[in-house]
């Protein structure tokens, strides 16, 4: 490749990326206008459109920040491989702290490797071996997820039997947590100490664990209430990711030290903040729930990025602190819905009443896939601009004083 157009390259793949979260964005829109049940006018489409496009809009930025600083930090090395050797440095990626020194030897070796077939082969068998590393004594550890995930299955039923409302969700979230938790008993060769940190892990924890209480509660306040399966099913595959990243995140996502008081005070002033305004007005919660957040993930994205001057710890920040921030505004925002409901029949969000309390609980599960998509990227663009105040405010030719190499 001409040096010319190796320079060239990160541009155009910066206008590929844009072109695929534009194309994301289309297709859900055309996809959820043609499976709405309701009668739809021109300006509904007109409405639902601009709306896609304002919440694909900062997607379009964040993803060319975040691509442009993985390429100056792997892409360009990347660049310079074959096939081979970019599949086996892939499957080096995902391995856990313990195996990396097996990772970088398999890769050095590579280099051996003249022919073209036997390096492929190669690299595929070294990814297999990644992928399902042999270990001994791996039964007992396959045994423990094992009686954990059967664990679950018996309580999701158990819970099924108490309280039938919730009998879906509780069928769905049982299956979901045993699956992942024989999948990380396979992966792991024991018990270690969660990535994000003992705090954050008990955080997520207790996050998770008041979504499910605060559901339970408003569902036993209404009996005759009966949650869709659509809905259930996707409560509990949103709730098992969140478990997921707080029990046992990649090391791209586990956060800097720095980060985890700042997303836990981010988490707690964002459900104070829905609290408050659900007290204080009698309005709908809606312009809160997209427009409060953003202030708070872009300051406390910006503000780690400007202390631990790492743009990859504000990008690590905006992770949780929209994670933890969209359970808490979940289990806060249902049980107001429940208190509002319970005195003039107004739905939680946009005040409208005479409808039914499910409608709340559809539509609050609904914003656990709309908040993130709006909030996280401006956190990506809080530490983009956290990193510019630290790169402006270097002294030039000082090392001490640059940002760190973006990830």
């Amino acid at each position: 490749m001409s040096r010319r157009r190796r320079s060239d390259a990160p541009r155009r793949h910066e206008f590929v990326v844009s072109a695929v979260v534009v194309a994301s964005f289309a297709t859900f829109w055309v996809i959820a206008a043609l499976v709405n049940d309701s009668p739809v006018v021109g300006i509904q489409y007109a409405v639902s459109a601009t709306a896609a496009a304002t919440v694909a809009l900062p997607w379009v930025f964040a993803a060319r920040l975040l691509w442009r600083a993985w390429w100056s930090r792997t892409g360009v090395r990347l660049s310079t491989m074959d096939g081979p050797a970019r599949l086996l440095t892939a499957a080096a990626t995902v391995l856990p702290d313990h195996r990396r020194v097996w990772g970088t030897a398999m890769t050095a070796e590579l280099a051996q490797v003249v022919d073209r077939r036997a390096r492929w082969r190669f690299a595929a068998s070294c990814t297999r071996t990644a992928v399902w590393t042999p270990r001994a004594g791996r039964l007992p550890v396959v045994g423990v997820g094992l009686l954990i995930a059967g664990a679950m299955i018996v309580l999701g039923l158990t819970v099924r039997a108490m309280l039938p409302a919730m009998g879906s969700f509780a069928v769905c979230f049982s299956v979901l947590v045993g699956a992942l938790a024989l999948a990380t008993a396979v992966r792991s060769p024991g018990l270690r100490r969660p990535a994000p940190g003992l705090w954050l892990a008990v955080a997520g924890l207790v996050a998770v664990g008041g979504c499910i209480a605060a559901t339970a509660y408003a569902v036993s306040e209404h009996p005759g209430l009966v949650m869709p399966w659509a809905t259930a099913g996707y409560l509990a595959l949103a709730l098992t990711f969140c478990l997921w990243i707080a029990l046992a995140a990649p090391r791209a996502v586990a956060p800097a030290r720095l980060a985890r008081p700042v997303a836990l005070g981010a988490a707690v002033v964002l459900g104070a903040g829905v609290l408050a305004e659900a007290r204080l007005s009698s309005e709908g919660l809606l312009a809160s729930f997209f427009l409060l957040p953003l202030a708070v993930v872009f300051v406390a994205s910006a503000a780690v990025t400007v202390v631990g001057r790492s743009f990859r710890a504000g990008v690590q920040t905006a992770v949780w602190v929209t994670m933890l921030g969209v359970l808490t505004v979940f289990a806060v925002g249902l049980l107001e819905a429940l208190r509002r409901f319970q005195i003039d029949a107004a739905l939680i969000l946009d005040a409208e009443a005479g409808t039914t309390f499910d409608e709340n609980l559809v539509s609050l599960t609904f914003m656990l896939a709309v908040l993130p998509l709006w909030w996280l990227p401006f956190g990506v663009l809080g530490a983009a601009f956290g990193r510019e105040m630290v790169s402006s405010g270097a002294p030039a030719g000082s090392g001490r004083g640059s940002c760190a190499p973006a990830p």
